[in-house]
């Protein structure tokens, strides 16, 4: 495992979150078949980039895209 690994399967999450919108923790799982502690890893560097919010509902982690929208420079 190193940081390269991370970095494709938070892309794979990311891309999956972008196509189906917020999901649950355990739901990201199901759909990936990843591992948790890879998931959690995922969510870390993704959060870091600030590229995803929580939030949590009767005991369930949900996550979901912070932006919809591509960042623009000008």
């Amino acid at each position: 495992m190193n940081a390269d690994d991370i970095g494709r399967c938070a892309g794979v999450i990311w891309q999956l979150l972008d196509s189906k919108g917020p999901m649950a923790i355990r739901q990201i799982g199901e759909q990936t078949s990843y591992k948790d502690s890879w998931i959690y890893l995922s969510l870390g560097w993704l959060s870091r980039e600030n590229k995803i919010w929580f939030s949590e509902s009767n005991g369930v982690l949900f996550v979901g895209l912070d932006s919809v929208f591509p960042e623009r420079y000008y």
